[in-house]
């Protein structure tokens, strides 16, 4: 390790001094990658375990920057648990972080995900792009954009346990509030006659900009697929 640090952290009431390093050496860096992946992707049947990658990235940041023995975790019969329990119990994953080379876990993690795409042709994080970019295109097609309301859609989107498809979505946003909201834009705005001229149909506007997104992605994944 180099560029070391000693900070603290709490544990089951008592304090512990413990090193960490801000970096990482290009040898070090290959095998935190290859160690994430060879936990969350089973090589024989090219499956990706998903909900097991910020876990295990929390854990191989604790063994490879730091000086804690984990060992028991090694051992233990019952691994992850003790690791989920260990991680929300401390915060040492947060101290390292916070000192680390500012794009440095982007670049770690970017590099898991090539290597799992390249292991099992799954892209690892399809609805995260997916949301980034609808959010995006949604922010230049429609007006009076609120990001809060825009962020409980998001949340309703990546609630979502189907497939990320033009009903789908459509069935997120109108649960969302953000739907509600413009409901009662319309009405509003339907009592007012000196408005009527100006009425802004923001409701249909952005389920209309909603569908548009999701089918030029949909046309996108076409064309990669011919």
């Amino acid at each position: 390790m180099k560029n070391i640090k000693t900070g603290t952290y709490f544990h089951k009431d008592e304090t512990y001094n413990f090193e960490f390093a801000t970096d990482l050496s290009i040898v070090d860096k290959a095998k935190f990658v290859n160690s994430v992946v060879d936990l969350v992707v089973d090589d024989l049947e090219k499956k990706y375990n998903f909900i097991l990658r910020d876990l295990i990235v929390d854990y191989y940041t604790i063994k490879y920057f730091t000086d804690i023995d984990t060992t028991k975790f090694e051992e233990s019969l019952a691994f992850v648990d003790d690791v989920e329990q260990f991680l929300e119990e401390t915060n040492i994953v947060e101290i390292v972080k916070a000192n680390a080379s500012p794009t440095l876990f982007d670049e770690l993690n970017e590099a898991i995900d090539k290597s799992i795409e390249y292991i099992t042709g799954i892209h690892p994080n399809p609805l995260n792009e997916a949301l980034a970019s609808l959010i995006s295109a949604l922010e230049k097609k429609v007006n009076e954009f609120d990001m809060g309301s825009m962020m409980d859609m998001a949340q309703k989107f990546a609630s979502m346990t189907d497939e990320f498809n033009l009903d789908n979505v459509m069935n997120a946003y109108m649960n969302s509030d953000m739907h509600k909201a413009n409901l009662d834009e319309i009405a509003k705005s339907k009592k007012s006659k000196k408005n009527k001229k100006n009425e802004i149909k923001i409701d249909e506007s952005l389920g209309e900009a909603v569908r548009a997104v999701v089918e030029e992605n949909k046309a996108e994944k076409a064309e990669v697929v011919e």
